[in-house]
């Protein structure tokens, strides 16, 4: 009698508990994200296709459900809908979200897309591919450009106001009602009281004026959201990029304000910011400490008015200097003693500057 042949089912079926153990995993992670039970599927032995289908039903019917409130206008209770669910879906914290919101979270862009169509009486039966889709929906809605813009908008904002800047700190604002240029004029100063005898007269006094022109220019470049990025659902790359920009926008503005300081620019009245005319500039090479400092100060407290008949005593409160210099001004400026000295007098501008 032949002995029956031993077959080794082994390696079968540790390929078959593997395959199990994926298919659990999957079921289990995608159940939670869409708060789902997952022990029915996983009993009956669904397939990780076949639960994603019956969950994407189930969200379908619940959108079905989703209702904003119509009130003034249907239009623009979607508009806002739609713009607060881009913003949540990228992370932002909304404050107060529009109504509907939450529920239109979860739409790809793709699916906002089709939604925003359907309301705009845009006929998409036909349009089965996806690039063909996004086009009609850019073309032919206006809700869809507005809600993509809209965001750009805000994160464009947000990188603004999160740029790594201090210009503001110490630097004024105006403002042009146009391109025009325009001429931003100074009175001088009034000239002394006299002392008026008694039965004698008032004399004039006279006013004196300095101006200088200003105008606004435009600084800009374009970026765009591709199609590949909407089909992609790809927000985040879109939403890195606005913020980018803005952070961008704000920065070249530093660079400008501190170029003037940096290329010693010349002013309306023909000199440099800086200048013997001026009599705001030491001598070359002088070193930053507390002699130069007080050298500093006293310079801007005698500074003149524009008829030069009174001090201004300015008291400076920011003390700019380049990286190079940014720890030694660290150090003397909040030094209790004097860095340059090895004994205990004190340093007068400890603490007195915002560097």
């Amino acid at each position: 009698v032949e002995p029956t042949p031993v077959v080794d089912n082994s390696a079968d079926m540790e390929r078959a508990i593997q395959a199990e153990r994926q298919r659990v995993t999957e079921i289990q992670t995608l159940c939670r994200e869409f708060n789902v039970e997952s022990d029915d599927f996983i009993s009956t032995g669904n397939t990780v296709s076949e639960v994603r289908e019956v969950i994407m039903g189930k969200i379908r019917r619940e959108r079905q459900t989703v209702s904003v409130k119509m009130g003034e206008s249907e239009q623009e209770r979607f508009r806002a809908a739609a713009q607060d669910a881009l913003l949540l879906s990228t992370g932002y914290d909304v404050e107060k979200p529009a109504e509907g919101a939450q529920q239109l979270r979860s739409y790809t862009m793709l699916e906002m897309a089709r939604e925003i169509m359907a309301r705009e009486g845009v006929s998409i039966s036909r349009i089965a591919d996806k690039d063909e889709l996004v086009r009609a929906a850019v073309n032919s809605t206006s809700t869809f450009p507005l809600i993509l813009s809209n965001l750009a908008n805000k994160t464009l904002m947000r990188g603004y106001e999160l740029a790594p800047t201090t210009f503001q700190l110490w630097a004024g604002k105006g403002s042009n009602r146009d391109f025009k240029e325009a001429t931003r004029v100074m009175l001088s100063e009034m000239d002394d009281l006299l002392l008026v005898p008694e039965g004698g007269q008032f004399k004039d006094s006279k006013m004196e004026e300095t101006s200088t022109a200003v105008k606004v220019l435009t600084f800009g470049r374009i970026f765009s959201l591709t199609r590949q990025a909407i089909i992609n659902d790809d927000l985040g790359a879109f939403n890195d990029i606005a913020f980018k920009f803005g952070n961008s926008a704000k920065v070249k503005i530093n660079q400008m304000v501190y170029g003037h300081l940096k290329d010693n620019t010349r002013l309306s009245d023909g000199k440099a910011l800086f200048s013997e005319e001026h009599k705001n500039l030491q001598s070359a090479g002088a070193k930053l400490s507390v002699e130069s400092l007080g050298a500093a100060v006293a310079q801007m407290r005698r500074q003149k008015h524009i008829k030069e008949n009174r001090n201004l005593n300015v008291t400076p409160k920011y003390l700019i200097v380049p990286p190079e210099l940014e720890v030694e001004a660290y150090q003397l400026t909040k030094s209790l003693v004097d860095p340059a000295l090895n004994n205990a007098t004190i340093n007068p501008f400890n603490g007195r500057f915002q560097t």
